[in-house]
């Protein structure tokens, strides 16, 4: 009986949730390396950012996705970042300086890069929660043109909590459960990346999952092993993201980005982002996530080493629901 309630569930929300099998952020431009390892190593600094996203307020259910991350290059004796750059170390020791245009025929050395991430995503009674390492290898073409490339290997987790109170389905006795009330369940996670880009532009694309698996839950008896499936697979998704940064006058510059995901099953995702910086240290922006969402953003220079970024989206009746729903978003 549980098991029929609990396949009807998700059968009635799966156009909903099918997405959020890979967490979505507005802000995906403050954090390339989110989706995409190859980003690893990319700036001039150890990268740690820290992200919260409250999603579709005005749903009686509970939406919420966290994020840490930190990730650094090995090896790195040239500049590349623009924008706010955090506090570079002066003891950090750069072979070649930060100029206007490195000449072509200039290559720095390669570079690796390194990061690690953790990923909780609630929705309602799921939860998944991933942590992973990451790797990149960065080939200088030439003046200050790189390509990279990367993977990350980790682990998802996932639990359906159905104790009571939360999502009230089960059956007395049901040997699926714990004592909690809930079902828990693991696999493999693996992501591949490539990316181009100098200081005033980048491209990347990854693919998030590409070797599909399914969650299974299992569960011990006396005598065999049972073995049910839950919730089908974890989607196969791939990624593209772009962005340039372009100096309008002196004090202001203007950064235009870009993030396609095409998501197993034929969906796509498609959204922009355009945002303006006065003197390195206030910046605002609008977005657009196609017949879902649009937004607004805003982010300030706190000190030389933090930054901070919020953005608020809201859907009206294009998007799945046929009420106003609303989404906030912090990036630390």
């Amino acid at each position: 009986m549980y098991l029929k309630k609990l396949i009807a569930f998700f059968l009635l929300v799966s156009n909903v949730i099918f997405g959020q099998q890979t967490y979505q952020f507005s802000q995906y431009y403050f954090n390339k390396f989110l989706y995409n390892p190859g980003f690893a190593g990319f700036e001039d600094y150890v990268d740690i950012k820290s992200g919260f996203r409250n999603q579709w307020n005005g749903v009686n259910s509970t939406n919420k996705t966290f994020y840490l991350s930190a990730n650094s290059a090995i090896g790195k004796k040239d500049y590349t970042s623009d924008g706010p750059t955090p506090n570079i170390s002066n003891q950090k020791y750069y072979s070649f300086p930060k100029t206007r245009i490195r000449k072509n025929d200039v290559k720095p050395e390669a570079h690796q890069g390194i990061g690690l991430q953790l990923v909780s995503d609630e929705w309602g009674p799921v939860n998944t929660t991933s942590i992973s390492f990451s790797y990149a290898y960065h080939i200088p073409l030439g003046g200050e043109h790189k390509m990279s490339a990367g993977f990350t290997i980790g682990n998802y987790s996932r639990t359906i909590d159905l104790s009571p109170g939360k999502f009230d389905v089960t059956d007395a006795g049901d040997e699926l459960l714990n004592s909690d009330g809930k079902l828990s369940v693991s696999h493999n996670l693996i992501n591949l990346g490539v990316t181009y880009y100098n200081r005033s532009r980048f491209i990347g694309i990854s693919a998030i999952q590409p070797i599909i698996q399914t969650f299974i839950f299992t569960n011990n008896s006396e005598d065999t092993l049972t073995t049910r499936n839950s919730l089908g697979q974890m989607p196969s998704v791939i990624v593209l993201q772009g962005g340039l940064t372009h100096e309008l006058t002196e004090n202001i510059k203007i950064y235009p980005s870009f993030l396609v995901k095409y998501i197993d099953k034929k969906q796509w995702i498609a959204e922009a982002t355009f945002r303006a910086m006065y003197k390195e240290s206030i910046w605002g922006g609008i977005s657009y996530r196609y017949k879902e969402s649009a937004g607004i953003h805003l982010g300030f220079k706190l000190s030389p080493s933090l930054l901070a970024n919020y953005s608020y989206d809201f859907q009206g009746t294009w998007g799945p629901f046929t009420r106003s729903l609303s989404s906030n978003e912090i990036t630390l």
